[in-house]
Parts: structure tokens; C-alpha cells; sequence
């Protein structure tokens, strides 16, 4: 049993590091030497600005006591309501400190930097509780957090790189359908990683239920029987998921 976990843990470690180099060589590099100055982008992007913008504003906001969604900062005398747009305010909450030391630019970079490792982290968590082989995970992570999806986002659109918290929604279900975790304690750890997508990229969370919706209604109307009832058994702790997420 000890080797197995060492084993694992090994591997997890493995994983990491590999993606993480190659974050290091896909981005990193190019931002040695001027990381508060220096964006990752096309030159051409114009999103870039407004992520790093809402990177600085709701630190600003909750800091000065101001409504962190209706900002008179741009767009005088109107303003702006930022629940309408891709505002990121999760992403500026995680990053705060970093703002906070060294701008929000180099906020932008730290998490344009980990967004793709991060998301094939997870996916490698999903694939190996799936395969039970690590090599292969390996690759799964990679193949999914390194895919042609993230590096093209990845020019100009942080908000859809941020993607870390679906594989591990998706592993929390599956342990559900097993039985291998209680609805007790399934519904606030899934309410935590909805909560957090949510907070990240709007357009993320609902891709993710509708996939998900789909996915379980497909195997409810081909899988035999055990699975109907398997199915029919999760509504509500995924319904108490949801409710909680919306309250958070």
C-alpha cells in the first residue's frame, strides 16, 4: 500500500514538472527579463488589456469599499456593468497578492503562465482515476491541457484558458457514480470547483453543464438498468451542488 501511494505520488510530481516545462517553453521564456512589462499576446489582441484591467479593478474595488460589478472607471459617465462582460473576478481574487506586489500585469502573465499545466494537472488526476496507469495519464494530461483549444486561447483569451476546475468536477461525478465518495461530501467539494469557474470564465461553466447534462442523460437512455438507477441517484446531489455554487 506504501508503494503504491509513493508511487503515485511520484508520478503526480512527474506529471507536474513535465507540464510545467513545458509551459516554460511554450511561454515562460519569453517573458524572462521584463515579466511586469512584457504580455503574453498576439500583437494584435485587444483582450489581453481588459483581462489585465479587471485584474487591477476588483482588488481596487473590494479594497476601497466600491461595487466591484458596476464600475464608473471607464466608460464615463455610464460605466459599466462587469457581470455582463468577461471580467475574470476569480482569477483577480486568486491573483490578488500577486497584483498587490507587483502589478496586474504580471498577474496576466503568472496565470497565462499555469492556466495550461494547471488544466493538464487535473485531467492527468481524472485519467489515471479512470486508467489506473500513470504513463498514460501522463499523456492524457498533457493531450488535453496543451491542446490546440488552449494554445490558441492562450494569444489573447485568458478567460478561456482557465479551465483547471472542469476536469476535476468531471472526477468528482465519476467517484459519485461509483459510490466511492459521499453526496455529503461531494456537494460542497463540486460547489467549490463550479463556484470557482464560474468566478473564471462564464462561458466555461456553461459548456460544462451542458456537456455534463448531455453525458448523463446519454447514459441514462443506453445503459442498462444499474446505470438508470445510478443516474437517477445523483440528481440531487448535483442539484445541491448547483444551489450552493449560486449562493457562493
Amino acid at each position: 500500500m506504501d508503494s503504491s501511494r509513493a508511487q503515485r505520488a511520484l508520478a503526480s510530481v512527474a506529471a507536474l514538472l513535465i507540464y510545467l516545462a513545458a509551459a516554460y517553453v511554450i511561454v515562460g521564456r519569453g517573458l524572462l527579463g521584463d515579466f511586469t512589462g512584457r504580455i503574453v499576446s498576439t500583437s494584435s489582441g485587444r483582450d489581453p488589456s481588459v483581462m489585465i484591467w479587471c485584474l487591477g479593478w476588483f482588488p481596487h474595488a473590494i479594497t476601497n469599499h466600491l461595487d466591484p460589478f458596476l464600475s464608473r472607471a471607464v466608460w464615463w459617465p455610464v460605466g459599466i456593468n462587469l457581470a455582463w462582460i468577461t471580467s475574470i473576478p476569480g482569477a483577480a481574487i486568486l491573483a490578488w497578492p500577486i497584483t498587490l506586489a507587483f502589478g496586474p500585469v504580471a498577474s496576466f502573465n503568472t496565470l497565462s503562465f499555469v492556466a495550461l499545466p494547471a488544466a493538464a494537472f487535473t485531467a492527468f488526476l481524472l485519467c489515471r482515476h479512470l486508467t489506473g496507469r500513470n504513463r498514460a495519464s501522463i499523456v492524457g494530461g498533457y493531450v488535453f491541457g496543451f491542446a490546440p483549444y488552449f494554445l490558441g486561447h492562450l494569444q489573447s483569451h485568458l478567460v478561456l484558458i482557465l479551465a483547471f476546475p472542469i476536469p476535476l468536477a468531471v472526477l468528482l461525478t465519476v467517484r459519485l457514480l461509483e459510490g466511492s465518495i459521499r453526496p455529503r461530501v461531494f456537494a460542497p467539494l463540486m460547489a467549490l470547483a463550479l463556484a470557482i469557474q464560474i468566478g473564471f470564465s462564464l462561458e466555461l461553466f456553461a459548456t460544462t453543464t451542458g456537456v455534463g447534462i448531455v453525458a448523463l442523460l446519454i447514459g441514462f437512455a443506453v445503459g442498462p438498468e444499474h446505470w438508470r438507477t445510478t443516474v437517477r441517484s445523483v440528481a440531487a446531489p448535483l442539484a445541491a451542488s448547483y444551489a450552493i455554487a449560486a449562493v457562493l
